[in-house]
């Protein structure tokens, strides 16, 4: 139980559960007057949250050695259900990025749901050619990407703090999550060509 508690798993899932209480304080009924376009957004921003969600609560599942060892067919049913979350998310996410109020913030998510999208098909290229390592590798990148996302509501306040009084926080919210986005992968392809070189200079 002690190993359980000091897991990483656990407090990123600790850190999900933290944001999406926060976020349920957001106003979230439906629309009863206003025009069809606005009761649109709201279906498919649900469309958007509910997958989004799905593909933070299953992404670690995919990275368990447990599970690959004990079911492949397990593993292989949670990368169906992750692959198709991101695409349904993703899409949904894609609609409204260009129906935003913001169109700068759009655009940024946009961007961000065409690198999320193309990392996981990537990944589920590989994955069907047989490629399990550049798979693996995909996978990475493309749950890194789904985490974009918290770190991007993690930032807000700073976006907020910066946004002069009375204006909307357009630009300071594109910025932060392409901030966001490159930071996280730029880092984690630093990391791994440090351990390349590490294991490559390493005395046989």
């Amino acid at each position: 139980m002690l190993n359980y508690a000091k897991s990483l798993w656990t407090y990123y899932y600790l850190l999900i559960v933290l944001m999406f209480v926060a976020l349920s304080y957001v106003h979230s009924e439906v629309p009863r007057e206003g025009s069809d376009k606005e009761i649109l957004y709201f279906i498919v921003l649900w469309v958007h949250f509910v997958f989004g969600a799905v593909t933070l609560a299953i992404g670690p599942m995919q990275f368990s050695e447990r599970i690959r060892r004990s079911s492949k067919r397990g593993h292989r049913a949670l990368g169906v259900a992750y692959v198709s979350c991101v695409f349904l998310s993703g899409a949904a996410g894609f609609w409204m990025a260009f129906n935003s109020t913001m169109p700068m913030f759009g655009y940024s998510l946009a961007l961000l749901d065409v690198v999320w999208m193309v990392t996981t098909g990537a990944a589920l290229y590989f994955a069907l050619a047989g490629n399990i390592p550049t798979h693996a590798l995909w996978m990475k990148r493309s749950f890194l990407t789904t985490n974009v996302f918290v770190l991007f509501r993690l930032f807000n306040p700073i976006a907020l703090l910066l946004t002069p009084g009375g204006q909307a926080p357009e630009y300071q919210f594109a910025i932060t999550v392409q901030i966001a986005l490159w930071g996280i992968l730029g880092i984690f392809e630093w990391r791994r060509s440090k351990v390349k070189q590490q294991s490559e200079t390493a005395p046989c």
